[in-house]
């Protein structure tokens, strides 16, 4: 029985982990909790979308590895740049990235600036 219960907490600890990497934490939190058709209605919100502009040509003149670690950086330093500012990150796909702030949220506008300022010196 106890080879069972672990292989269940694994399982679930998996699920969890793929939840998060899928999902927003708030939104992964309310899929767990049951909630199956999830759709707010946000009156002040901030998108923000990067993407970054000639990524692909200038890949495909380097090695993969190359590639792969320097859009591995940028999206770190983006990731640690949008949870300093307490923005949420919705997506990133290949040398895209999303994320939005939303009120109420204190200051939501000016960390969504100061958030485009951190990202635009970013590696």
């Amino acid at each position: 029985m106890g080879i069972h219960v672990a292989k269940r907490v694994e399982k679930n600890r998996e699920n969890e982990e793929l939840l998060l990497n899928i999902f927003p934490p708030s939104i992964a939190r309310r899929l767990k909790s049951g909630e199956k058709d999830i759709a707010d209605h946000v009156a002040n919100v901030t998108v923000l979308f990067a993407d970054v502009t000639g990524f692909t040509g200038l890949s495909e003149s380097m090695a993969v590895d190359d590639a792969v670690k320097i859009l591995n950086d940028l999206v770190t330093a983006f990731d640690d740049a949008t949870e300093r500012f307490g923005i949420e990150k919705i997506k990133t796909s290949g040398d895209n990235y999303m994320a939005v702030c939303v009120y109420p949220v204190p200051d939501w506008i000016t960390r969504t600036g100061w958030l485009i300022l951190q990202w635009k010196s970013a590696p």
